[in-house]
């Protein structure tokens, strides 16, 4: 009888083994790749499955929303600039941290490559004058719309390592340019309003 068990036991374990693991189901496969193609859009840090979709909604909306404001703002605030006979300096200090914000929560919402460190690049401190702030701040919209206009946001499911690696250098850019540039315009303000 012992024997009549371990018998069948073996034969059921060898079938078990002989069919495989189970096969998943096409529902189940459609959502898998609904999932991954969620997670290479835009080049999102994938979440891990167990996540709820909800999450994966919102945080690709958190970086749709980020994408869109960093261009909105920059915008705004160029034309501001160049419209008005003094630059307001308070004024682009506020816009320089809501832009860093959004260039921050987007570096760490993409999957892109590290970016190196930038070598060489003049200090935003040594800006004292109007006229070398609005240059300063015309070189740093040129980055923002170079990172906003990279092919690689433009197709779906392409990766562009150079690109990728552009993209990174520029945001990583946008995020250490803001904070010098918010530094510079606090010190001009107070240069320009004594006491």
């Amino acid at each position: 009888m012992r024997v009549l068990i371990l018998l069948l036991s073996l034969l059921l374990i060898q079938n078990s083994f002989a069919q495989g693991p189970a096969r998943p189901t096409p529902q189940s496969v459609v959502k898998e790749s609904n999932r991954q193609e969620l997670d290479s859009l835009l080049m999102r840090k994938p979440i891990t499955a167990k996540e709820e979709n909800s999450i994966r909604q919102a945080m690709l909306k958190q970086i749709n929303d980020d994408f869109r404001d960093l261009q909105t703002l920059n915008n705004k605030m160029m034309k501001d600039v160049a419209s008005a006979q003094a630059i307001d300096y308070k004024s682009v200090a506020e816009v320089m941290t809501q832009i860093r914000s959004k260039a921050t929560r987007l570096n760490s919402n993409l999957a892109l490559p590290k970016a190196p460190e930038a070598k060489g690049e003049k200090s935003d401190e040594e800006i004292v004058s109007e006229t070398e702030f609005r240059t300063k701040l015309s070189e740093f919209d040129q980055v923002i719309v170079s990172f906003t206009t990279n092919p690689l946001f433009q197709k779906a499911n392409v990766m562009d390592l150079e690109q990728a690696n552009k993209a990174s250098r520029d945001l990583s850019t946008i995020i250490n340019r803001s904070a010098k540039l918010k530094k510079v315009a606090g010190q001009l303000s107070k240069k320009k309003s004594p006491g």
